[in-house]
Protein backbone atom coordinates (compact mmCIF):
# COMPACT_ATOMS: atom_id res chain seq x y z
CA UNK A 1 0.00 0.00 0.00
CA UNK A 2 1.19 3.58 -0.97
CA UNK A 3 1.72 5.92 1.70
CA UNK A 4 1.20 9.56 1.17
CA UNK A 5 4.56 11.00 2.19
CA UNK A 6 3.71 14.88 1.81
CA UNK A 7 1.01 17.25 1.53
CA UNK A 8 0.40 20.39 0.05
CA UNK A 9 -2.03 22.99 0.05
CA UNK A 10 -4.21 23.87 -3.11
CA UNK A 11 -6.79 25.76 -2.08
CA UNK A 12 -7.43 27.92 0.89
CA UNK A 13 -11.38 29.60 0.54
CA UNK A 14 -12.76 30.25 3.72
CA UNK A 15 -15.99 28.68 2.12
CA UNK A 16 -14.92 24.97 1.66
CA UNK A 17 -13.93 24.66 5.14
CA UNK A 18 -16.95 26.52 7.18
CA UNK A 19 -18.60 25.12 9.79
CA UNK A 20 -16.27 22.24 9.36
CA UNK A 21 -17.54 19.80 12.60
CA UNK A 22 -20.67 19.49 10.20
CA UNK A 23 -19.96 19.97 6.80
CA UNK A 24 -16.55 19.42 4.65
CA UNK A 25 -17.08 16.05 3.13
CA UNK A 26 -14.47 15.67 0.20
CA UNK A 27 -15.45 12.88 -2.36
CA UNK A 28 -13.10 12.43 -5.41
CA UNK A 29 -13.90 11.59 -8.58
CA UNK A 30 -13.82 7.57 -9.31
CA UNK A 31 -12.65 8.09 -13.19
CA UNK A 32 -10.98 11.23 -13.70
CA UNK A 33 -8.28 12.56 -11.25
CA UNK A 34 -8.54 16.30 -11.23
CA UNK A 35 -12.68 16.10 -10.32
CA UNK A 36 -13.32 16.80 -6.59
CA UNK A 37 -16.17 17.59 -5.11
CA UNK A 38 -16.70 19.21 -1.39
CA UNK A 39 -19.80 19.10 0.20
CA UNK A 40 -20.79 21.98 2.07
CA UNK A 41 -24.09 24.44 2.76
CA UNK A 42 -23.38 24.41 -1.37
CA UNK A 43 -21.95 21.67 -3.67
CA UNK A 44 -18.69 22.55 -4.33
CA UNK A 45 -16.89 21.17 -7.34
CA UNK A 46 -13.24 21.01 -9.02
CA UNK A 47 -11.86 20.36 -12.21
CA UNK A 48 -8.56 21.44 -11.90
CA UNK A 49 -7.31 19.20 -8.42
CA UNK A 50 -9.09 21.49 -6.30
CA UNK A 51 -7.31 24.39 -7.32
CA UNK A 52 -10.43 26.72 -7.91
CA UNK A 53 -13.92 25.40 -7.36
CA UNK A 54 -17.76 26.53 -8.49
CA UNK A 55 -21.03 25.69 -7.22
CA UNK A 56 -23.35 22.92 -8.43
CA UNK A 57 -26.65 23.91 -8.05
CA UNK A 58 -28.39 21.43 -5.71
CA UNK A 59 -32.37 20.65 -5.24
CA UNK A 60 -31.85 21.60 -1.27
CA UNK A 61 -28.32 23.07 1.02
CA UNK A 62 -26.22 21.40 4.03
CA UNK A 63 -25.21 18.56 2.14
CA UNK A 64 -23.54 15.75 3.42
CA UNK A 65 -22.76 12.43 1.62
CA UNK A 66 -22.44 11.85 -2.16
CA UNK A 67 -22.06 8.43 -4.64
CA UNK A 68 -20.80 8.31 -7.67
CA UNK A 69 -21.27 5.55 -10.15
CA UNK A 70 -17.56 3.76 -9.88
CA UNK A 71 -18.12 2.66 -13.79
CA UNK A 72 -20.23 6.32 -14.73
CA UNK A 73 -19.40 9.45 -13.21
CA UNK A 74 -22.28 11.24 -14.76
CA UNK A 75 -24.50 9.51 -12.23
CA UNK A 76 -24.46 10.63 -8.91
CA UNK A 77 -26.55 10.53 -5.39
CA UNK A 78 -26.77 13.56 -3.13
CA UNK A 79 -27.76 13.07 0.33
CA UNK A 80 -28.63 16.49 2.10
CA UNK A 81 -30.36 17.95 5.00
CA UNK A 82 -33.75 17.96 2.93
CA UNK A 83 -33.39 14.35 1.52
CA UNK A 84 -31.67 12.77 -1.56
CA UNK A 85 -31.49 13.14 -5.42
CA UNK A 86 -30.32 11.69 -8.27
CA UNK A 87 -28.12 13.46 -11.30
CA UNK A 88 -27.67 11.50 -14.61
CA UNK A 89 -26.00 14.06 -15.96
CA UNK A 90 -23.02 15.01 -13.81
CA UNK A 91 -25.20 17.24 -11.50
CA UNK A 92 -26.05 19.26 -14.24
CA UNK A 93 -29.73 18.37 -13.08
CA UNK A 94 -31.05 16.56 -10.09
CA UNK A 95 -34.23 14.37 -9.08
CA UNK A 96 -36.92 16.08 -7.36
CA UNK A 97 -37.08 15.96 -2.78
CA UNK A 98 -41.07 16.33 -2.78
CA UNK A 99 -41.66 12.58 -3.24
CA UNK A 100 -39.77 11.59 0.04
CA UNK A 101 -40.69 11.78 3.87
CA UNK A 102 -37.09 12.02 4.91
CA UNK A 103 -37.87 15.36 7.04
CA UNK A 104 -35.41 15.23 10.55
CA UNK A 105 -37.49 16.44 13.30
CA UNK A 106 -36.38 17.50 16.84
CA UNK A 107 -39.54 16.99 18.58
CA UNK A 108 -42.96 16.44 18.47
CA UNK A 109 -45.84 17.74 20.21
CA UNK A 110 -49.64 17.37 19.63
CA UNK A 111 -52.76 19.59 20.22
CA UNK A 112 -56.26 18.14 20.64
CA UNK A 113 -58.13 19.24 17.61
CA UNK A 114 -60.35 16.26 15.82
CA UNK A 115 -58.05 15.11 13.90
CA UNK A 116 -55.24 16.60 15.74
CA UNK A 117 -51.86 17.94 13.92
CA UNK A 118 -48.79 16.53 14.80
CA UNK A 119 -45.99 19.79 15.51
CA UNK A 120 -42.37 20.14 14.54
CA UNK A 121 -39.20 21.65 13.97
CA UNK A 122 -37.56 19.98 10.90
CA UNK A 123 -33.54 20.48 10.65
CA UNK A 124 -32.67 22.73 7.53
CA UNK A 125 -36.41 23.10 6.79
CA UNK A 126 -38.90 25.13 8.77
CA UNK A 127 -41.28 23.91 11.63
CA UNK A 128 -44.35 22.09 10.72
CA UNK A 129 -48.02 21.56 11.78
CA UNK A 130 -49.87 18.70 9.97
CA UNK A 131 -53.17 17.00 10.46
CA UNK A 132 -52.93 13.66 11.57
CA UNK A 133 -55.50 12.21 8.69
CA UNK A 134 -57.35 14.17 6.68
CA UNK A 135 -60.97 13.60 4.59
CA UNK A 136 -58.87 12.68 1.18
CA UNK A 137 -57.40 9.72 0.44
CA UNK A 138 -53.98 10.96 2.08
CA UNK A 139 -51.47 13.10 3.63
CA UNK A 140 -49.46 15.41 1.54
CA UNK A 141 -48.12 18.69 0.88
CA UNK A 142 -51.25 20.83 0.65
CA UNK A 143 -52.50 19.39 4.24
CA UNK A 144 -49.53 20.88 6.64
CA UNK A 145 -48.84 24.59 7.20
CA UNK A 146 -45.82 26.39 8.90
CA UNK A 147 -45.96 26.79 12.39
CA UNK A 148 -43.57 29.69 14.45
CA UNK A 149 -39.90 28.81 14.96
CA UNK A 150 -37.56 27.90 12.46
CA UNK A 151 -35.96 24.48 11.82
CA UNK A 152 -34.41 24.22 15.64
CA UNK A 153 -37.94 25.07 16.99
CA UNK A 154 -39.52 23.40 20.25
CA UNK A 155 -43.29 24.39 19.74
CA UNK A 156 -45.48 25.40 22.82
CA UNK A 157 -49.16 26.37 22.35
CA UNK A 158 -52.58 25.41 23.73
CA UNK A 159 -53.80 22.37 22.99
CA UNK A 160 -57.16 23.37 22.93
CA UNK A 161 -57.38 26.42 20.63
CA UNK A 162 -53.33 26.06 18.68
CA UNK A 163 -53.98 29.87 17.47
CA UNK A 164 -50.63 31.52 19.43
CA UNK A 165 -47.90 29.61 18.67
CA UNK A 166 -44.25 29.69 20.33
CA UNK A 167 -41.65 28.72 18.53
CA UNK A 168 -37.80 28.93 19.03
CA UNK A 169 -34.99 28.80 16.81
CA UNK A 170 -30.93 28.79 17.71
CA UNK A 171 -29.35 31.34 19.85
CA UNK A 172 -32.77 32.04 22.00
CA UNK A 173 -34.46 33.55 19.49
CA UNK A 174 -38.19 32.98 20.06
CA UNK A 175 -41.38 33.60 17.98
CA UNK A 176 -44.97 34.00 18.66
CA UNK A 177 -47.11 33.47 15.81
CA UNK A 178 -50.93 33.77 15.11
CA UNK A 179 -52.02 31.50 12.84
CA UNK A 180 -54.85 32.91 11.40
CA UNK A 181 -53.61 36.06 10.96
CA UNK A 182 -50.32 34.67 10.10
CA UNK A 183 -48.63 37.65 12.16
CA UNK A 184 -45.47 37.26 14.10
CA UNK A 185 -43.35 39.03 16.02
CA UNK A 186 -40.02 38.55 18.14
CA UNK A 187 -40.29 37.53 22.31
CA UNK A 188 -37.25 36.66 23.13
CA UNK A 189 -36.57 37.76 27.11
CA UNK A 190 -33.00 39.37 26.15
CA UNK A 191 -32.71 40.53 22.70
CA UNK A 192 -29.72 39.62 20.76
CA UNK A 193 -28.56 37.73 17.87
CA UNK A 194 -25.15 36.36 18.98
CA UNK A 195 -23.99 35.19 15.15
CA UNK A 196 -20.56 34.65 15.13
CA UNK A 197 -20.20 35.72 19.08
CA UNK A 198 -18.59 33.42 21.81
CA UNK A 199 -20.79 31.84 24.41
CA UNK A 200 -18.80 33.26 27.68
CA UNK A 201 -19.56 36.52 26.45
CA UNK A 202 -23.19 36.05 26.42
CA UNK A 203 -25.73 37.12 28.50
CA UNK A 204 -27.39 33.88 28.53
CA UNK A 205 -26.45 30.72 27.00
CA UNK A 206 -29.03 29.06 24.62
CA UNK A 207 -29.24 25.62 22.90
CA UNK A 208 -29.73 24.87 19.27
CA UNK A 209 -32.80 23.00 20.50
CA UNK A 210 -33.69 25.37 23.72
CA UNK A 211 -36.80 24.51 25.18
CA UNK A 212 -40.49 26.12 25.16
CA UNK A 213 -43.43 24.82 26.91
CA UNK A 214 -46.45 25.11 28.11
CA UNK A 215 -48.13 24.87 31.34
CA UNK A 216 -50.44 22.20 31.28
CA UNK A 217 -52.06 23.57 33.88
CA UNK A 218 -52.62 27.17 32.52
CA UNK A 219 -51.83 27.91 28.85
CA UNK A 220 -51.00 31.46 29.35
CA UNK A 221 -48.10 30.36 31.38
CA UNK A 222 -45.01 29.65 28.97
CA UNK A 223 -41.27 28.10 30.03
CA UNK A 224 -38.44 29.04 27.98
CA UNK A 225 -35.04 27.70 29.26
CA UNK A 226 -31.11 28.77 28.42
CA UNK A 227 -29.05 28.55 31.14
CA UNK A 228 -31.57 29.49 33.26
CA UNK A 229 -35.26 29.25 33.25
CA UNK A 230 -37.65 32.02 31.49
CA UNK A 231 -41.43 32.10 32.52
CA UNK A 232 -43.87 34.83 30.92
CA UNK A 233 -47.55 35.13 32.07
CA UNK A 234 -48.28 37.71 29.11
CA UNK A 235 -47.55 35.97 25.73
CA UNK A 236 -43.70 37.26 25.77
CA UNK A 237 -44.29 40.82 26.55
CA UNK A 238 -41.97 40.57 30.08
CA UNK A 239 -40.31 37.84 31.32
CA UNK A 240 -39.00 36.57 34.63
CA UNK A 241 -36.00 34.58 35.60
CA UNK A 242 -37.44 31.85 37.81
CA UNK A 243 -33.92 29.84 38.44
CA UNK A 244 -30.10 30.06 39.13
CA UNK A 245 -27.88 28.53 36.30
CA UNK A 246 -28.60 24.82 36.01
CA UNK A 247 -25.56 23.94 34.18
CA UNK A 248 -21.99 23.25 35.01
CA UNK A 249 -21.18 26.73 33.84
CA UNK A 250 -17.69 25.58 32.72
CA UNK A 251 -16.21 29.07 31.40
CA UNK A 252 -13.54 27.00 29.00
CA UNK A 253 -15.99 25.13 27.11
CA UNK A 254 -17.99 28.29 26.26
CA UNK A 255 -15.13 29.66 23.50
CA UNK A 256 -15.49 29.60 19.95
CA UNK A 257 -16.32 26.33 18.17
CA UNK A 258 -14.83 24.61 15.00
CA UNK A 259 -11.72 26.23 15.89
CA UNK A 260 -9.24 26.61 14.45
CA UNK A 261 -10.74 26.00 11.32
CA UNK A 262 -13.54 28.81 11.32
CA UNK A 263 -15.80 29.64 14.21
CA UNK A 264 -19.17 27.99 14.00
CA UNK A 265 -21.15 30.87 14.40
CA UNK A 266 -24.96 29.76 14.66
CA UNK A 267 -24.76 28.40 17.78
CA UNK A 268 -24.64 24.24 17.38
CA UNK A 269 -21.75 24.25 19.72
CA UNK A 270 -22.94 26.31 22.86
CA UNK A 271 -22.81 24.51 26.10
CA UNK A 272 -23.28 24.43 29.27
CA UNK A 273 -26.94 25.09 28.60
CA UNK A 274 -30.72 23.46 29.58
CA UNK A 275 -31.79 20.96 26.92
CA UNK A 276 -34.91 19.56 28.60
CA UNK A 277 -37.73 21.11 30.78
CA UNK A 278 -41.09 19.25 32.07
CA UNK A 279 -43.68 20.56 34.13
CA UNK A 280 -45.65 18.00 37.05
CA UNK A 281 -49.39 17.51 35.23
CA UNK A 282 -50.26 16.93 39.14
CA UNK A 283 -48.38 19.94 40.75
CA UNK A 284 -48.04 23.36 39.50
CA UNK A 285 -45.31 24.79 39.74
CA UNK A 286 -43.23 21.58 40.33
CA UNK A 287 -40.43 21.73 37.23
CA UNK A 288 -37.81 19.28 36.01
CA UNK A 289 -34.79 20.29 34.12
CA UNK A 290 -32.02 18.34 32.64
CA UNK A 291 -28.71 20.39 31.09
CA UNK A 292 -26.64 19.18 28.14
CA UNK A 293 -23.69 18.34 30.25
CA UNK A 294 -25.38 16.25 32.69
CA UNK A 295 -27.24 17.75 35.54
CA UNK A 296 -31.08 17.45 36.94
CA UNK A 297 -33.09 19.89 38.67
CA UNK A 298 -36.15 20.04 40.37
CA UNK A 299 -38.16 22.67 41.69
CA UNK A 300 -41.63 22.27 43.91
CA UNK A 301 -42.28 25.74 44.63
CA UNK A 302 -42.13 27.42 40.81
CA UNK A 303 -38.82 28.41 40.60
CA UNK A 304 -37.95 30.42 44.20
CA UNK A 305 -35.55 27.14 45.57
CA UNK A 306 -33.89 24.35 42.94
CA UNK A 307 -32.60 21.39 43.91
CA UNK A 308 -29.78 18.79 42.20
CA UNK A 309 -31.14 15.49 41.88
CA UNK A 310 -28.72 14.47 39.46
CA UNK A 311 -28.38 10.49 39.72
CA UNK A 312 -25.14 9.28 41.32
CA UNK A 313 -22.79 8.23 38.93
CA UNK A 314 -24.10 9.71 36.02
CA UNK A 315 -21.48 11.57 34.14
CA UNK A 316 -20.91 14.31 31.82
CA UNK A 317 -23.35 14.05 29.23
CA UNK A 318 -27.45 15.12 27.38
CA UNK A 319 -29.91 14.73 29.51
CA UNK A 320 -32.20 14.36 26.46
CA UNK A 321 -35.41 14.33 27.85
CA UNK A 322 -37.35 14.03 31.51
CA UNK A 323 -40.78 11.86 31.38
CA UNK A 324 -42.81 12.56 34.50
CA UNK A 325 -44.74 9.69 35.14
CA UNK A 326 -48.96 10.42 34.55
CA UNK A 327 -49.62 8.00 37.19
CA UNK A 328 -47.48 8.83 40.35
CA UNK A 329 -46.13 12.54 40.63
CA UNK A 330 -42.98 11.48 42.25
CA UNK A 331 -42.00 8.77 39.73
CA UNK A 332 -39.56 10.41 37.15
CA UNK A 333 -37.80 9.14 33.74
CA UNK A 334 -34.43 10.49 32.42
CA UNK A 335 -33.27 9.36 28.90
CA UNK A 336 -29.83 10.22 29.18
CA UNK A 337 -26.94 10.20 26.65
CA UNK A 338 -23.01 10.84 25.99
CA UNK A 339 -22.87 9.53 22.37
CA UNK A 340 -21.13 12.95 21.83
CA UNK A 341 -18.14 11.15 24.08
CA UNK A 342 -18.35 8.53 21.96
CA UNK A 343 -20.30 6.24 24.58
CA UNK A 344 -23.00 4.69 22.85
CA UNK A 345 -24.43 2.89 26.22
CA UNK A 346 -28.41 3.12 26.42
CA UNK A 347 -28.87 5.17 29.91
CA UNK A 348 -32.56 5.61 31.74
CA UNK A 349 -33.08 6.52 35.38
CA UNK A 350 -36.10 6.28 37.52
CA UNK A 351 -36.94 7.73 40.09
CA UNK A 352 -40.19 7.00 42.48
CA UNK A 353 -39.36 10.07 45.01
CA UNK A 354 -38.63 13.05 42.81
CA UNK A 355 -35.16 12.58 42.85
CA UNK A 356 -33.72 11.88 45.88
CA UNK A 357 -32.37 7.98 44.35
CA UNK A 358 -32.31 6.54 40.72
CA UNK A 359 -32.02 3.12 39.34
CA UNK A 360 -30.77 2.22 35.82
CA UNK A 361 -33.37 0.82 33.71
CA UNK A 362 -31.73 -0.88 30.58
CA UNK A 363 -32.34 -4.53 30.72
CA UNK A 364 -32.99 -5.97 26.96
CA UNK A 365 -32.04 -2.64 25.49
CA UNK A 366 -28.83 -3.00 22.85
CA UNK A 367 -25.81 -1.82 23.93
CA UNK A 368 -25.41 0.28 21.23
CA UNK A 369 -28.95 1.72 20.91
CA UNK A 370 -28.36 5.05 23.07
CA UNK A 371 -31.69 6.34 24.37
CA UNK A 372 -33.14 9.74 23.27
CA UNK A 373 -36.65 9.18 25.03
CA UNK A 374 -38.65 7.56 27.21
CA UNK A 375 -42.41 7.98 27.74
CA UNK A 376 -44.89 6.45 30.18
CA UNK A 377 -48.64 5.51 28.53
CA UNK A 378 -51.46 7.59 30.56
CA UNK A 379 -53.95 4.72 30.33
CA UNK A 380 -51.57 2.16 31.94
CA UNK A 381 -48.90 2.40 34.40
CA UNK A 382 -45.50 1.11 33.91
CA UNK A 383 -46.59 0.65 30.33
CA UNK A 384 -43.31 2.31 28.96
CA UNK A 385 -42.00 3.35 25.69
CA UNK A 386 -38.29 4.43 24.63
CA UNK A 387 -37.03 5.90 21.52
CA UNK A 388 -33.11 5.19 20.71
CA UNK A 389 -30.96 5.54 18.19
CA UNK A 390 -32.06 2.12 16.44
CA UNK A 391 -35.51 2.37 16.74
CA UNK A 392 -38.24 1.52 19.19
CA UNK A 393 -38.22 -0.03 22.78
CA UNK A 394 -41.01 -1.50 24.87
CA UNK A 395 -41.68 -2.23 28.36
CA UNK A 396 -44.83 -3.83 30.21
CA UNK A 397 -42.87 -3.91 34.17
CA UNK A 398 -41.98 -0.03 34.66
CA UNK A 399 -38.62 -0.77 32.78
CA UNK A 400 -37.74 -3.20 34.77
CA UNK A 401 -36.93 -4.83 31.12
CA UNK A 402 -36.85 -3.94 27.44
CA UNK A 403 -38.04 -5.30 24.34
CA UNK A 404 -37.78 -4.29 21.16
CA UNK A 405 -41.42 -2.83 19.52
CA UNK A 406 -40.38 -1.73 15.75
CA UNK A 407 -43.20 -3.75 13.85
CA UNK A 408 -42.93 -1.43 10.46
CA UNK A 409 -40.93 1.47 11.97
CA UNK A 410 -37.68 2.25 10.08
CA UNK A 411 -34.00 1.24 11.69
CA UNK A 412 -33.98 4.69 12.54
CA UNK A 413 -33.27 7.23 15.27
CA UNK A 414 -36.43 8.47 16.81
CA UNK A 415 -36.12 11.76 18.67
CA UNK A 416 -38.96 12.06 20.67
CA UNK A 417 -42.33 10.54 21.34
CA UNK A 418 -45.52 11.66 22.20
CA UNK A 419 -49.18 10.13 23.17
CA UNK A 420 -52.43 12.05 21.79
CA UNK A 421 -55.56 10.27 21.56
CA UNK A 422 -54.57 6.91 22.29
CA UNK A 423 -51.94 6.70 19.36
CA UNK A 424 -48.24 6.93 19.90
CA UNK A 425 -46.18 9.63 17.97
CA UNK A 426 -42.68 9.50 17.06
CA UNK A 427 -40.16 11.82 15.42
CA UNK A 428 -37.40 10.70 13.60
CA UNK A 429 -34.47 11.91 12.58
CA UNK A 430 -34.30 11.19 8.74
CA UNK A 431 -37.63 9.45 8.62
CA UNK A 432 -40.52 12.34 9.24
CA UNK A 433 -43.13 11.33 11.83
CA UNK A 434 -44.67 8.22 12.33
CA UNK A 435 -47.82 7.20 13.95
CA UNK A 436 -49.47 3.60 16.14
CA UNK A 437 -53.09 4.40 15.46
CA UNK A 438 -53.82 2.47 18.56
CA UNK A 439 -52.57 1.42 21.89
CA UNK A 440 -55.56 -0.50 23.17
CA UNK A 441 -54.32 -3.76 22.71
CA UNK A 442 -51.02 -3.40 23.90
CA UNK A 443 -53.01 -2.01 27.25
CA UNK A 444 -55.06 -5.58 27.33
CA UNK A 445 -51.83 -7.67 26.69
CA UNK A 446 -50.77 -9.74 29.03
CA UNK A 447 -47.49 -12.01 28.94
CA UNK A 448 -49.65 -15.49 29.68
CA UNK A 449 -51.45 -14.31 26.14
CA UNK A 450 -48.66 -15.71 24.56
CA UNK A 451 -49.27 -19.26 25.22
CA UNK A 452 -52.83 -19.36 24.27
CA UNK A 453 -53.67 -20.61 20.71
CA UNK A 454 -55.16 -17.66 20.04
CA UNK A 455 -56.78 -14.27 22.13
CA UNK A 456 -59.57 -11.87 21.41
CA UNK A 457 -59.01 -8.35 22.36
CA UNK A 458 -61.89 -5.76 22.99
CA UNK A 459 -61.09 -2.85 20.53
CA UNK A 460 -62.11 1.11 22.20
CA UNK A 461 -65.06 2.25 20.80
CA UNK A 462 -64.56 3.81 17.02
CA UNK A 463 -66.76 6.55 15.10
CA UNK A 464 -66.37 6.54 11.08
CA UNK A 465 -66.25 9.79 10.13
CA UNK A 466 -66.87 12.21 6.43
CA UNK A 467 -65.95 14.52 4.64
CA UNK A 468 -67.09 17.19 2.33
CA UNK A 469 -69.00 19.68 5.20
CA UNK A 470 -67.99 22.89 6.02
CA UNK A 471 -66.06 22.16 8.93
CA UNK A 472 -64.09 19.32 7.54
CA UNK A 473 -62.56 22.09 4.50
CA UNK A 474 -61.21 23.74 7.64
CA UNK A 475 -58.66 20.98 8.04
CA UNK A 476 -55.47 21.83 6.51
CA UNK A 477 -53.94 24.86 5.79
CA UNK A 478 -56.83 26.95 7.24
CA UNK A 479 -55.69 26.28 11.16
CA UNK A 480 -57.28 26.38 14.17
CA UNK A 481 -61.09 28.37 14.78
CA UNK A 482 -63.33 26.04 13.64
CA UNK A 483 -61.36 22.92 13.60
CA UNK A 484 -61.91 22.89 17.57
CA UNK A 485 -65.03 23.09 17.40
CA UNK A 486 -64.84 19.54 15.29
CA UNK A 487 -63.06 18.34 18.66
CA UNK A 488 -65.41 19.20 21.09
CA UNK A 489 -68.50 17.70 18.93
CA UNK A 490 -66.59 13.97 18.49
CA UNK A 491 -65.41 14.27 22.03
CA UNK A 492 -69.49 14.63 23.65
CA UNK A 493 -70.41 11.79 21.26
CA UNK A 494 -68.02 9.74 22.66
CA UNK A 495 -68.82 10.45 25.94
CA UNK A 496 -72.21 9.63 25.09
CA UNK A 497 -71.80 6.74 23.35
Amino acid sequence: MMVAKNFKRVNSDRLLIARSWYYIHVFADPQDENVVYVLNAPFMKSTDGGKSFNKVSVPHGDNHGLWINPNNNKNMINANDGGANISFNGGKSWSTQKNQPTAQFYRVITDNRFPYYVYGGQQDNSSVAIPSATSGRGIDWSDWYRAAGCESAYLAFDPDNPVDVYGGCYQGLIQKLNVMTKKSRSIMAYEYLGLGSVAKDQKFRFNWNAPIIASPHDSEIIYHAGNVVFRTQDGGDSWDIISPDLTRNEIEKQDMGSIPFTNEAAGGEVYNTIMYLAESPHEPGLLWAGSDDGLVHITKDGGDNWKNVTPKGMDEGIVNAIDISPHNPGTAYVAFTRYKFGDITPYIYKTTNYGKSWTLKIKGIEKDAFVRVVREDPTKENLLYAGTETGLYISINGGKSWETFQLNLPIVPITDLTIRNNNLIASTQGRSFWILDDLTMIHQYKPNDMKKDFHLFTPRTTFRTSGGNEESKLVGQNPPTGVVLQYHIAHEIEKKA
